[in-house]
């Protein structure tokens, strides 16, 4: 039987709360880590572009302090924050995301903002996160991937 892969946007700098989310990735989703904030827009501007919907973005994951890994000096002064700006312009609504920063003001913050432009969020912080809790959050995106495939088609 063959299954579609579902595409998911990590954007976290912790090296060990990436390899638990690899450890924890069902073989039907393929996630993109992404360790720094000043390389989002680039990765949503392409998805964007992207006409084979079965490459896009089927998910989103998403930390607020991305200070660990900066790509270039100006990640120093970036957040989750400034990623929340480039997810509402690019990002249709119907892609979920799921904000699991241990920052709880900033996640609220966060996850305020997406859902007043109708994005569907889940917010739980890293260390409360659950192999279980992923997986059910992860179901919930491939039947929402796979619906609106079948729309597109």
């Amino acid at each position: 039987m063959e299954y579609m892969i579902c595409h998911l946007l990590v954007i976290e700098d912790d090296r060990k709360r990436i390899d638990l989310f690899q450890s924890w990735l069902p073989t039907e989703f393929r996630a993109n880590f992404v360790k720094s904030a000043s390389i989002v827009p680039e990765i949503l501007n392409l998805n964007k572009k992207e006409e084979r919907k079965q490459n896009m973005i089927a998910g989103i994951c998403l930390d607020h302090d991305l200070q660990m890994q900066p790509a270039v000096a100006e990640d120093r002064d970036l957040s989750g924050t400034t990623v929340v700006q480039h997810i509402i312009r690019s990002v249709s609504p119907k892609v979920p995301v799921f904000i699991h920063s241990r920052n709880e003001e900033r996640a609220r913050h966060m996850a305020f903002r997406l859902k007043e432009r109708g994005f569907d969020v889940l917010r739980i912080p890293m260390d409360q996160l659950d192999r279980e809790t992923l997986l059910d959050w992860l179901a919930e995106v491939k039947e929402n991937w796979d619906d609106n495939v079948v729309e597109q088609q």
